[in-house]
């Protein structure tokens, strides 16, 4: 186990060196200049003023240079320096971090928990109603965009029936049921799409397991339906299952984006989302380059729960 981390983790190092290149390269393929972004339309047009500027901002040396210099900082921990509220990047992520992280643990428990108890049911009892049902609802989970489901949720339950507010954050540290009122839609929206994924998936996977022939064994000892479902059919179900809970990682940050701006969260997303707006490229480099980096942690996680569920699996 310990030779096959190690070997992963030098897998890592490459795509971690080409997703820094893509992340600084978001200055110069994005359209818009730091420099006049800062100095506005007025200032932009000194000439003497603008070069400064771009001096200032390392701008002017050649892009092998510029890319040395920032990766040379990301790896003693400086993310640089917001061009918008000359702000360290670093401290503007972390005072973001809360909820981001929230929204995403209150999404990914959504979807595990709605995800995986309807898909054992819909695959204990195929073509029944609510197996009917659940795929009705996970089609509909999976073909309506974040942003669109953000929207009719703050008009059905914000405006319409006036049972939830429509935007805003509370930390939980002031105020714990205010907290979960405002994170209850966008928790829907953020977590809807996994939970409907994942169902399927479930579903998908149960109904195959369930119709080994160590199943039928299983139940002609005479075990009940739960000790058959749950203790032999569900943890072999689980190998691919994990693989889509991987996946939604990424998407749960992506939807984080949309969601935030939409719900008024104070989150990573939602600062992403400002900063593409302002051309505030310095922390749009390092968002995407923290974003990558926990997508990678969460595949690499992904393989070693495949040997916790399935003993079979060996990392030599």
């Amino acid at each position: 186990m310990t030779a096959y981390l190690l070997r992963r983790l030098l897998q890592m190092a490459p795509v971690l060196v080409l997703i820094s290149i893509v992340s600084f390269s978001l200055t110069f393929v994005l359209p818009g200049d730091p420099a006049l972004a800062i100095l506005g339309e007025q200032n932009a047009r000194d000439q003497q003023l603008y070069a400064q500027m771009r001096a200032q901002l390392g701008l002017d040396r050649p892009l092998p240079v510029q890319y040395l210099d920032w990766a040379s900082h990301v790896l003693r921990g400086d993310l640089g320096t917001s061009t918008t509220s000359r702000q360290p990047v670093l401290l503007l992520i972390q005072q973001r971090m809360g909820p981001t992280l929230e929204l995403g643990l209150f999404g990914f428990i959504l979807a595990v928990v709605l995800g995986v108890s309807v898909g054992v049911a819909s695959a204990v009892r195929p073509n029944s109603k609510l197996d009917v049902v659940g795929t009705l609802v996970a089609m509909a989970g999976a073909s309506i965009p974040h942003f669109w489901l953000g929207l009719l949720l703050i008009l059905t339950f914000a405006l319409w029936l006036r049972w939830l507010p429509p935007s805003g954050y509370v930390p939980p540290t002031q105020d714990v049921i205010g907290n979960l009122r405002l994170m209850l839609l966008p928790t829907i929206a953020v977590g809807s799409g996994g939970a409907a994924v994942l169902m399927r998936q479930v579903r998908s996977a149960m109904l195959e397991v369930l119709g080994q022939e160590y199943i039928t064994t299983a139940r002609a000892k005479g075990l009940t339906a739960g000790a058959v479902t749950m203790r032999h059919a569900f943890k072999n179900a689980l190998i691919p299952v994990v693989t889509v809970l991987g996946l939604q990682i990424a998407l749960l940050i992506g939807g984080a984006v949309v969601t935030e701006s939409i719900f008024s969260i104070p989150g990573v997303g939602r600062l992403a989302a400002d900063s593409i707006f302002n051309r505030d490229f310095p922390v749009l480099q390092a968002i995407v380059l923290l974003v990558a980096i926990s997508v990678l942690i969460a595949n690499l996680i992904t393989d070693f729960v495949y040997a916790w569920l399935d003993p079979r699996i060996r990392y030599g």
